[in-house]
């Protein structure tokens, strides 16, 4: 593996307080999802969006931060 995918990688699954964060908003957003429902709601979407968002933020920090060009 890369020492980029190394550092990544190491971040998301290391980092305490960014897992924290993540458990954080899972806590917070939670009872919005309901497992037995068959269809998906449309909030879901923006959710996912901002789901995904924390990770880009993450890891573009960590490449800026390391000299990297940060670009997810």
């Amino acid at each position: 593996m890369s020492d980029v995918l190394e550092l990544v990688s190491s971040t998301l699954l290391e980092d305490e307080a960014f897992n924290a964060e993540l458990e954080g908003w899972c806590a917070r957003h939670c009872h919005i999802f309901d497992p037995e429902a068959e269809e998906h709601k449309l909030e879901y979407t923006s959710l996912h969006e901002e789901f995904c968002q924390l990770f880009e933020v993450k890891i573009t920090a960590v490449l800026t931060g390391t000299g990297h060009s940060g670009k997810v």
